[in-house]
């Protein structure tokens, strides 16, 4: 999971991506940390798997627009 966006991040900093790029992914990232933090703690399946999808949405988008590596 997380380590898939870090991934991508590694490639887009390595493809020159803006540093505007990388605030909003890093936000991103802090962002979907911290809820699947909280939903552990609350343990709501329905949630967990909406964060889940939005965040391979996120990730479909960033790689189409970076070339699909």
């Amino acid at each position: 999971m997380l380590s898939e966006l870090l991934l991508c991040l590694l490639r887009m900093v390595m493809q020159h991506v803006t540093r505007h790029h990388l605030t909003l992914i890093l936000v991103l990232l802090q962002r979907y940390a911290h809820l699947m933090q909280q939903n552990e703690k609350h343990g709501s399946f329905y949630l967990q798997s909406k964060v889940y999808r939005a965040k391979e949405r996120i990730e479909q988008e960033v790689q189409e627009q970076h070339g699909g590596q």
